[in-house]
């Protein structure tokens, strides 16, 4: 039985991860993402797919992330008419984005089963997140903001990042280390209602029911535009927890300065780092036969390609955008 795999996106770049397995006349498609980022990257989803829609017989999503399955909507427009899941088979284990095995939020991923071929997801493959606390970080930032009557605008990602500044942020207020008064504002609805989850799954994150509920009601919760408009006439002290933010933002086809000060809190992100990635490759019960390194620009992806190859001792490739491999 050949079995192929055709990278249709993520590869050489952190963005559009779309895979097609193909076997015996068959084919599977594994993530369907949008590019995001450049404007050479976000032209590709306007190109149309080597292969036709129609010819997929089913989907298979690693996460619900935009770039990894923002583009289901255009999939099915078409012609796409499979089925979409939720899980991998075992032959070929695709990684998707790799969590932190010391998340404050969320449980370590799971070990991974035998494979013959892997994707390793590479967002960090050239770097190793510093030791920095995230209440430490973010305790300076709102406390300095607090003491100048300041906003602060805070970029989340609707899924996972919100919730881990709001339950930073809890903690900070209960144990004093920052102005109990301070109000706080959740500015996505999609962020409210994925806070509301944690409620519904306990178990399924590390967080306990007190924990829950103090990051629940540590923030006041923006739902209409009507209420995100008010905050445009409200003076500060306050934090703003919006779904997206930039050093840069574009007006009337022109790019405007932000001229707010800007502070990057190291610590903050949930992929897991190099050395994590490393740790999570060497767990699996058996070496696999093939590693691909994907979902990292090329830098990253090359460097964590030569760790594999110089301190595991195993096969890694990092595939150019449409190319195919065997698995």
């Amino acid at each position: 039985m050949s079995l192929h795999i055709r990278f249709l996106g993520g590869a050489s770049t952190v963005t559009g991860s779309k895979y097609c397995v193909e076997s015996d006349g068959k084919r599977l498609l594994v993530d369907c993402g949008l590019f995001q980022g450049y404007k050479p990257l976000r032209l590709r989803n306007w190109n149309p797919l080597h292969q036709s829609p129609a010819d997929f017989q089913a989907v298979i999503l690693t996460h619900a992330h935009l770039d990894h399955s923002g583009y289901l909507p255009l999939l099915v427009k078409n012609g796409f008419t499979g089925r979409v899941h939720a899980s991998t088979g075992r032959r070929i284990l695709f990684s998707g984005d790799l969590g932190r095995p010391d998340d404050s939020l969320m449980n370590p991923p799971s070990d991974p089963p035998n494979a013959d071929t892997v994707l390793l997801e590479s967002t960090y493959g050239d770097r190793i997140h510093p030791t920095d606390n995230l209440n430490e970080e973010l305790g300076l930032v709102l406390t300095k903001v607090a003491a100048r009557g300041g906003v602060a605008v805070v970029p989340v990602f609707a899924v996972g990042r919100a919730q881990a500044i709001l339950h930073s942020i809890a903690e900070l207020k209960a144990q004093g280390n920052i102005p109990h008064g301070l109000p706080i504002f959740l500015d996505s609805p999609m962020a409210i209602h994925t806070t509301a989850l944690f409620d519904k799954h306990m178990g399924e994150h590390r967080l306990s029911d007190a924990q829950v509920k103090a990051m629940d009601h540590v923030a006041t919760m923006v739902e209409t535009p009507e209420q995100s408009k008010a905050l445009v006439k409200r003076h500060g002290p306050m934090v703003i927890l919006a779904a997206s933010g930039s050093k840069t933002i574009r007006m009337h086809g022109k790019d405007l300065n932000v001229e707010a000060e800007v502070v990057q809190l190291s610590s903050a992100s949930a992929h897991a780092d190099a050395n994590q990635l490393l740790a999570w490759l060497g767990k699996m019960p058996q070496p696999p036969s093939q590693v691909y390194v994907v979902h990292g620009e090329i830098q990253a992806a090359d460097c964590l390609r030569q760790r594999i190859e110089r301190e595991m001792h195993l096969r890694a490739v990092v595939p150019e955008h449409d190319s195919v491999w065997p698995a």
